[in-house]
C-alpha cells in the first residue's frame, strides 16, 4: 500500500536579513528529499505549502529549525495519497504576501478594484497591532451569536466555493487589492470586533494589521486560519469547500480532497474533470 504523504502549509512573519542564505539552504535541504510544492522567502519571513513522506516532512523542518530562528512557523497539516505539486519551487520576493500596488502600465494593474491608488496605509508583515483569535475561542462567538464582523480577506472565486455562515467579503480579485479599497473598507463597522480569517492565517494576519492600522481598534485574526478550525469543529458554522494552492483544489470539512474542479485561468468552476481549463480559456492550454 502506498505510503500516505504528508502535506504542510505554513507560514512565519520575522525579519531576515540575508535572503540569500536561507535560499540557498532551502535548496540544500530539499535536494536531500523528494519534497515539492512551493517556498517563498522575503525580507519579512518566510511562507510555504509542501508535500512528501512524513520523514521528509520531519526533516525538513528538523533543519528550518535552526534556519535563521524560523522556528515558529504558523502550520497546517493534511494528508492525501498523492503529492499535490509537480515540482519544487522555491523563490526569494520582496513581500510574503504582495500588497504594493502594481506600476500603472502592468496589464494586471487595477483589475478588479474600483480604486486607482493607494489609500490605505501600508505597514510590514513584521509589525503586529492585531491580536490572534484561536478557533475554540471564535467558534464559541459564533456559538453565542455574538455581534462580530467576520471578514473573509481571500479571493472572490474562494468565498464562493465556500465560507463561514454570515461572513463578509471584500470581493477582491486578488489580495493586493486590499490597499485600494478604503472606501468599502470605510463601509464596515468600527465600533465591534472584527475577525479576519483565510485558508492558513497569512493573508489575514497581514490583512488584520492592516485594518488596525487604518481606524479599527478590535481587530483579531482567526489563528491558523479556515484549515485548522474546521480540522476541529468541521462544518460548524462552516459551509461549503476550503480551495487550497495545489492539486488538490479544495478540501471538504474533512479537509478530504472534494470533486471540485475550477479553471486555472478564471478561477470559474468546472464540469470536465479532465480539463484544466473552462471552455473560454481552453486555447491557453
Amino acid at each position: 500500500m502506498p505510503e500516505q504523504i504528508t502535506n504542510i502549509a505554513g507560514y512565519q512573519f520575522s525579519e531576515i536579513d540575508d535572503v540569500n542564505h536561507v535560499f540557498e539552504t532551502a535548496q540544500t535541504i530539499c535536494s536531500k528529499t523528494h519534497i515539492k510544492g512551493n517556498i517563498f522567502i522575503s525580507p519579512e519571513g518566510i511562507n510555504l505549502g509542501l508535500a512528501s513522506t512524513q520523514n521528509d516532512i520531519e526533516y525538513f523542518l528538523e533543519k528550518l529549525d535552526n534556519l535563521c530562528g524560523l522556528n515558529k512557523l504558523l502550520l497546517n497539516t493534511t494528508y492525501s495519497d498523492y503529492i499535490p505539486f509537480k515540482r519544487l519551487l522555491i523563490k526569494v520576493r520582496n513581500e510574503l504576501v504582495p500588497t504594493k500596488p502594481l506600476p500603472s502600465d502592468h496589464p494586471s494593474a487595477n483589475i478588479g478594484s474600483s480604486e486607482t491608488k493607494p489609500v490605505l496605509k501600508y505597514i510590514d508583515g513584521i509589525k503586529k497591532d492585531a491580536q490572534y483569535i484561536s478557533n475554540d475561542e471564535l467558534k464559541k462567538w459564533l456559538d453565542e451569536e455574538k455581534d462580530i464582523t467576520l471578514l473573509d480577506m481571500r479571493n472572490e472565486f474562494e468565498v464562493d466555493l465556500g465560507s463561514f455562515e454570515n461572513a463578509t467579503h471584500l470581493n477582491i480579485r486578488n489580495f493586493r487589492d486590499i490597499i485600494q479599497l478604503e472606501s468599502k473598507i470605510n463601509e464596515l463597522p468600527k465600533d465591534k470586533p472584527l475577525v479576519t480569517f483565510c485558508t492558513g492565517g497569512i493573508r489575514c494576519e497581514k490583512g488584520a494589521n492592516i485594518l488596525a492600522q487604518n481606524g479599527f481598534d478590535q481587530v483579531f485574526q482567526l489563528e491558523g486560519g479556515i484549515i485548522k478550525y474546521i480540522e476541529k469543529y468541521k462544518n460548524t458554522h462552516w459551509r461549503g469547500e476550503c480551495f487550497v494552492f495545489d492539486d488538490r483544489v479544495c478540501l471538504d470539512s474533512d479537509l478530504k480532497p472534494s470533486d471540485t474542479k475550477i479553471c486555472r485561468h478564471c478561477q470559474i468552476v468546472i464540469a470536465d474533470t479532465d480539463n484544466e481549463y473552462c471552455d473560454d480559456c481552453a486555447h491557453l492550454a
